[in-house]
């Protein structure tokens, strides 16, 4: 699971909350037996932000190196270290805050100005679709027998599939604050719409024709939908419905010039 978050090829503040789908489940059983043994949940909430908080320092591409604070805690110069994929690199620097796990079994090893930082995983080029990324390790398998062979790749510009992902972050905020107060087939219903965008984004980026017509399907009935279950009431919901709409219809205006490309 956590071979998702190496993936990045790019060391940014957005690579600090790349995981996988699945992440919470490898949590769940680190946490579970605490709640059990009466950790207090207040101290686990404050370790808990002191630990996420140094995660985002540690992602972050302008801070070279940090001073004494290099020898104590996962800075970003250590931290880069540890997604490097230079041999000297692999398999080091594996804590998630203090350096003393490190130092003490011998997986410590500082930045050097000799080698240099390339990120990623060896051998693995699972494409920008968040479903296989999620899931490298059965991809092969359900590429070799469901994959159509021999497929036209469909370019859209990269500035429709940026505001695409863009405006559907916007809905899963909305949904995120709105949850709450619809009933369950309404709370799966836009989840299940969300989850479907969110591939079908990663479809368009790997320049896949079911990217976009996932996309444009999307487009289509997200407004219906809403319409019919939340009676298209609030304005923030009729704002981000009618630029998806239009979002999804520019798409037909652009096909042609994907196929050309």
């Amino acid at each position: 699971m956590h071979v998702v978050h190496h993936q990045g090829e790019h060391f940014s503040l957005s690579l600090g909350i790349r995981n996988s789908w699945y992440s919470s489940l490898t949590s769940f059983l680190f946490v579970a037996p605490l709640a059990v043994l009466g950790l207090p949940l207040e101290m686990f909430v404050a370790a808990s932000s002191f630990h996420y908080a140094v995660q985002l320092y540690n992602h972050n591409a302008f801070v070279g190196k940090s001073g004494w604070l290099d020898r104590v805690l996962v800075t970003p110069s250590n931290h880069r270290v540890h997604h490097a994929t230079h041999p000297v690199y692999l398999n080091k620097n594996f804590g998630g805050t203090f350096l003393i796990w490190d130092k003490l079994f011998g997986s410590y090893q500082p930045e050097r100005d000799d080698i240099p930082l390339h990120y990623g995983v060896n051998g693995a080029s699972p494409g920008y679709n968040p479903f296989w990324a999620s899931n490298q390790g059965l991809q092969a398998w359900f590429r070799r027998r469901f994959a159509p062979s021999g497929q036209r790749a469909m370019r859209m510009p990269a500035a429709y599939i940026a505001t695409g992902g863009i405006l559907l972050f916007g809905m899963v905020i909305y949904y995120v604050e709105r949850v709450a107060g619809w009933d369950a087939i309404g709370q799966w219903s836009v989840f299940a719409c969300l989850v479907a965008g969110t591939i079908a984004i990663g479809g368009m980026s790997d320049e896949r024709r079911w990217g976009w017509l996932g996309w444009l399907a999307l487009t289509l009935a997200m407004p219906a939908l809403c319409a019919g279950m939340f009676g298209m009431r609030d304005g923030w919901a009729l704002a981000l419905l009618a630029l998806l709409l239009v979002h999804g219809l520019a798409g037909l205006r652009l096909r042609e010039a994907a196929w050309a490309n």
